[in-house]
Parts: structure tokens; C-alpha cells; sequence
């Protein structure tokens, strides 16, 4: 919004332009920053087996995995969980 308006010849300061977008209810819009994998541009073309069925009739079949960061008072740690799809318990999990 600055540059548009500096573009424009109206000069504000990045605070004030923030202030009034605030006040007018104007929010930006970030662009998603393209992810950078690590072999190279490339795009892994990984297949979608479950389809979005997460319901499996037998246990044992499908597992999903999560990782969540926790903040504590020593820094940050990390919760990794596995999770059966079929009978929705925890298979395994690790904290570090």
C-alpha cells in the first residue's frame, strides 16, 4: 500500500499507512512464498491413497502421522505422533 501511494506522490510513513488501512479495515494480502524442496524445484508426485477416506474398516491398515512444536521453558520440543486410522488410537509416539 506504501509503494502505491508513493507511487501516486502521496508520502507516509509505513506506521501511519498501517494505521489508516487499520482504521478503514483494509488488510493486505501476502503472497504464499513458494516452497523450496531440497533435490530442487521439482515437485514430489506422491499418490493420494486414502483418498480422503478416513475410515478404514479394519484396523491396522492406514497410520497418519503428525508433528507439533511445543514451547516450553527450556526452548522449543517436538511432539511426533502415529495414529491408527482404523481403531483412532496412538500407535507410537516420541517427545524430544
Amino acid at each position: 500500500m506504501k509503494t502505491a501511494l508513493d507511487n501516486q506522490g502521496i508520502h507516509l510513513g509505513i506506521f501511519k499507512v498501517a494505521r489508516l488501512m487499520k482504521d478503514t479495515g483494509i488488510v493486505a494480502k501476502v503472497p504464499n512464498k513458494p516452497h523450496d524442496y531440497p533435490s530442487g524445484k521439482q515437485i514430489p508426485n506422491t499418490p493420494n491413497r486414502l483418498k480422503r477416506q478416513f475410515n478404514p474398516a479394519q484396523i491396522n491398515t492406514y497410520w497418519a502421522g503428525d508433528i507439533t512444536y511445543i514451547r516450553s521453558y527450556r526452548g522449543w520440543s517436538y511432539l511426533a505422533t502415529v495414529l491408527d486410522l482404523g481403531s483412532r488410537e496412538i500407535v507410537g509416539y516420541t517427545l524430544s
